[in-house]
């Protein structure tokens, strides 16, 4: 039987995750994507502060992220759509991954039951040969 898909790599460990915050530069994509593709301030604002402090600790980044949200105004139509976008496109890319883990085990039953039938054709035709060659 055929090899359908590699065996993925383990996640990597906190202190592997860590140096490459660490090691990365200010300017990759993970630290000004949301400063690049939304126009909320709030948003901009969260990828600048990855930038500067890495090792910062959650409470620090959630104490962040509380002050920066108090006492902000009522989103704009502009902006409540922007995130029903991303959220839309969000969800979207849930169910495709959910569609195509369920997908892998589906193939691997259909790729059996096809090699399987295979076999039985050959057996088949090998029974239909020596038929003929009596």
């Amino acid at each position: 039987m055929p090899k359908l898909l590699e065996k993925r790599p383990e996640p990597p460990v906190l202190n592997e995750i860590l140096e490459d915050l660490n090691n990365s530069s200010p300017d990759d994509i993970v630290f000004n994507f949301f400063a690049t593709n939304a126009k909320s301030s709030e948003i901009a604002d969260f990828g600048a502060d990855q930038t500067k402090g890495v090792t910062k600790n959650n409470a620090e980044l959630t104490n962040d992220r509380k002050k920066r949200s108090a006492g902000k105004e009522m989103k704009t139509g502009e902006e409540s759509a922007e995130v029903e976008e991303c959220y839309k496109r969000v969800k979207t890319l849930i169910e495709s991954y959910n569609y195509l883990k369920t997908s892998q085990t589906t193939l691997t039953e259909k790729c059996s039951e096809l090699e399987e039938m295979g076999q039985k054709v050959q057996q088949q035709i090998t029974e239909l040969k020596g038929h003929l060659t009596q």
